[in-house]
C-alpha cells in the first residue's frame, strides 16, 4: 500500500468515526445532549464576551464623543441663527414709529403710543413663539415680563451704545419656572438721528436649543463669553467651572483630552463667545457597564431559554400547529364560515383544547352571523334616531349668560354715559338672537363669523379696552358650510375664562385655512391659560362618544355637535399653558357649496 493510498484510507476512517459519534451523540437521552450543548455554550460565550470588551468600551466612547461635537455643531447652529433671527428682529424695531415715540416722549405723552407698542410686541411674538418676553428700558421706561428694573438697568449700562450684543443666559425674576431652562438674552440700541434713545431686550427661551437627548451620552455643554463669564446650558455649574479652568489652562484649544474629559470648544464670532463641549468618559464607562451588564445578562437568558424550548416544543406544538396553520388557510382561501368536519389535533394538552375550542367557535359564529344580519337593520334605525333626537336637543340650548351680561353693560352705559353706541350693541344683540333662532342649522362660514364679530363688539364696549380681537379668514373658506353657532361659545369661553381674569387685558386671535379635505379653524388668546389638570379633565370629556349637554357647556357641548354632525374623527383639540394662553382648534369637513342663509 502506497503513502496516497494510506492518506485516502485515514481520512475516510475518520469519517466514518465522526458519523459513528454523531449518530451515538443523538441516541443519548436529552437531559445529557442539553447539557453537553449548553456547557458548549457557554464557554464560547465568555470566550466571545471576554474579546469584544475591551472593543465595546472603545466604540462606545468613540460614539459618545462624536455624538458630543454633532451637538455642539447643532447648537453652534441654533445660536447662530437665533442671533442673527434677534438682530433682524431689533432692527425692525428700530423703524418702528411707536417704539421711537414711546422712548422720545416724557411721561405725559407715553400713553398715545402704549397700544401700538404693544401691539407690535404681541404680533412678534406670535410669529415666533420661542420670544419668552420683549422688554423696552430707559430712564423713564421699564417694560418686562420677567426682569426687575434692576436687572434691565444692568442689562441696557451692558449694551451701552451698541446697535446690538448678546449679553447671556439670565433666570427669569418673574414667574419662574423649574421645569424650564433660563433664557437668551439679546440687547440692542434704539437710535434716531446718533441718539441712543433706549434700550430693547429680547428674552429667547433657552429650551428652544433642544440638548436633552445630550444627558444619554452624559456630555455636558456651556458658554464661555469674552470676560470669562460662564452661563451652563446643561449639568451642573460647579463641574461647568473645573472644565473651564481646565480650558483656560489650555489656552483654549479647540480639541483635546485632559485626564477622563474628552473637551470641543467652537468660537462664534458675532456673539465673541466660545461654546464648550465636554464628554466625562467616567460617567461612559458607567453607563457602559450596566449595559454590558444587562445585554449580557439578557443574551445569556435568551440563549438558555431558547434551547429549552426548541427542545421542548418541537414535537409537542410544531407539528399540530402546521397542521392548524393549514385549516385555516383553507379556510382563508375557500371564504369558509364553517368546518365540514371537527379539527383534531394531536400534541399536548392545550393544543388539543385549541383544535376543540376552534370547532365550537366555527359553529359559534356561523349562527352568530345569522343573528347579527337580523338584527342590523333594527339596530341602525335605533342609531339613527337616537342621534337626531340628541342633535335637536343640543341645537336647542341657549347659554343665558350671555344675555344677562349683556343687559347688565347695557344698564350701566345708560346709567352712565348717553352714548350712540348703545344703539349697535341693541342692534347687535337681537341680530344674534334671531340668527340663533331661526334659519337652516349649516350656514355659510362667513355668516358665521359675522355673527361672532356682533358678539366680539358687544364684549369690547363691556370690557372697553381690554380686549383686542385679530382675525385672518382667506376668501377660500368664507363660502364653506358650518354648523350654525360654531364660533360664539369659543369666543365666550376664551373670553369669560381666559382673557376676563388679566387685569391688564388680553389679545384674542380667530383664523381658519383650508387643508384638502378639511377646514381648520383657530381660536386663540393670551389668557391666563389653564391648569393642567383640568385640562386632562376637559380633553377626557372631549373625547367621549356623547356628552350629557344639560351639565355641559361651552366647548364640550360644541364638541358633541360637531361629532354628531359630521362623526367622531372630527371636533375640538384644546391646547393650553397655565399662565400663557389656550388654543382652541377645530377640524371641519370642508364642505363646499351656498347654504341657506338665516331667517
Amino acid at each position: 500500500m502506497n503513502f496516497h493510498a494510506l492518506r485516502v484510507w485515514h481520512h475516510s476512517a475518520n469519517a466514518e468515526d465522526m458519523k459513528k459519534e454523531r449518530r451515538q451523540f443523538r441516541q443519548r437521552p436529552i437531559r445529557e445532549q442539553m447539557r453537553l450543548i449548553i456547557i458548549v455554550t457557554v464557554f464560547v460565550f465568555v470566550l466571545v464576551c471576554a474579546a469584544i470588551n475591551g472593543v465595546t468600551r472603545r466604540i462606545i466612547c468613540d460614539i459618545a464623543d462624536e455624538h458630543t461635537e454633532i451637538t455642539a455643531f447643532r447648537l453652534q447652529a441654533e445660536l447662530e441663527a437665533d442671533y442673527n433671527k434677534v438682530q433682524s428682529y431689533c432692527l425692525n424695531l428700530n423703524a418702528e414709529n411707536a417704539i421711537t415715540g414711546i422712548f422720545e416722549s416724557d411721561y405725559a405723552g407715553i400713553s398715545q403710543y402704549v397700544s401700538d407698542t404693544e401691539s407690535i410686541l404681541t404680533s412678534y411674538k406670535i410669529l415666533e413663539a420661542s420670544i419668552s418676553d420683549m422688554a423696552l428700558v430707559n430712564d423713564r421706561i421699564h417694560y418686562s415680563s420677567i426682569f426687575t428694573d434692576e436687572t434691565m438697568d444692568a442689562i441696557r449700562e451692558r449694551a451701552g451704545d451698541t446697535s446690538f450684543q448678546w449679553i447671556g443666559i439670565m433666570d427669569r425674576e418673574f414667574m419662574p419656572d423649574k421645569d424650564k431652562e433660563g433664557v437668551l438674552v439679546f440687547a440692542g440700541g434704539v437710535f434716531k438721528e446718533g441718539e441712543n434713545l433706549g434700550t430693547i431686550i429680547i428674552s429667547i427661551d433657552a429650551d428652544t436649543l433642544q440638548i436633552e437627548d445630550a444627558d444619554a451620552m452624559n456630555s455636558t455643554y456651556f458658554l464661555v463669553d469674552g470676560d470669562g463669564a460662564l452661563s451652563s446650558l446643561n449639568g451642573s455649574y460647579e463641574e461647568a467651572e473645573t472644565v473651564c479652568q481646565i480650558w483656560m489652562e489650555e489656552d483654549r484649544k479647540e480639541e483635546f483630552r485632559s485626564g477622563s474629559y474628552y473637551i470641543h470648544s467652537y468660537y462664534i464670532s458675532e456673539m465673541d463667545t466660545y461654546l464648550v463641549a465636554v464628554l466625562n468618559t467616567k460617567n461612559v464607562s458607567r453607563s457602559m457597564t450596566r449595559l454590558q451588564m444587562l445585554i449580557w445578562s439578557c443574551v445569556l437568558l435568551v440563549l438558555l431559554s431558547g434551547i429549552f424550548l426548541i427542545w421542548s416544543v418541537a414535537n409537542g406544538m410544531v407539528q399540530p400547529l402546521q397542521k392548524f396553520s393549514t385549516v385555516m388557510q383553507e379556510i382563508r382561501h375557500g371564504h369558509q364560515r364553517r368546518l365540514d368536519q371537527k379539527l383534531e389535533l394531536e400534541g399536548c394538552q392545550e393544543i388539543c383544547e385549541i383544535g376543540n375550542e376552534f370547532t365550537t367557535m366555527m359553529t359559534d359564529i356561523d349562527s352568530l352571523n345569522r343573528r347579527i344580519f337580523q338584527s342590523a337593520t333594527d339596530l341602525y334605525e335605533v342609531k339613527v334616531q337616537k342621534q337626531t333626537a340628541e342633535l335637536a336637543y343640543l341645537r336647542s340650548q341657549i347659554d343665558p349668560h350671555f344675555l344677562y351680561n349683556t343687559l347688565e353693560t347695557m344698564r350701566q352705559m345708560a346709567l352712565e354715559n348717553h352714548v350712540p353706541q348703545l344703539a349697535q350693541m341693541t342692534l347687535d344683540m337681537a341680530n344674534i338672537f334671531r340668527y340663533s333662532t331661526k334659519g337652516s342649522y349649516e350656514v355659510p362660514l362667513q355668516t358665521e363669523i359675522d355673527n361672532t364679530k356682533a358678539y366680539i363688539r358687544i364684549q369690547q364696549l363691556r370690557f372697553r379696552r381690554k380686549l383686542e380681537v385679530f382675525s385672518f379668514f382667506p376668501e377660500e373658506v368664507l363660502h364653506l358650510r358650518v354648523i350654525k353657532m360654531l364660533l360664539q361659545p369659543i369666543v365666550e369661553n376664551s373670553i369669560f375664562h381666559g382673557l376676563e381674569p388679566k387685569e391688564e387685558g388680553g389679545c384674542l386671535y380667530l383664523g381658519a385655512h383650508r387643508d384638502e379635505d378639511r377646514l381648520i379653524i383657530t381660536i386663540k388668546d393670551d389668557g391666563v391659560g389653564i391648569p393642567e389638570e383640568k385640562l386632562e379633565e376637559i380633553r377626557s370629556g372631549l373625547g367621549k362618544e356623547m356628552t350629557a349637554s344639560e351639565k355641559h357647556v361651552g366647548i364640550l357641548n360644541t364638541n358633541a355637535r360637531i361629532r354628531l354632525q359630521y362623526g367622531a374623527e372630527y371636533g375640538l383639540f384644546p391646547e393650553s399653558t397655565e399662565g400663557d394662553g389656550t388654543t382652541i382648534t377645530i377640524i371641519l369637513p370642508a364642505i363646499d357649496g351656498e347654504a341657506e342663509e338665516d331667517g
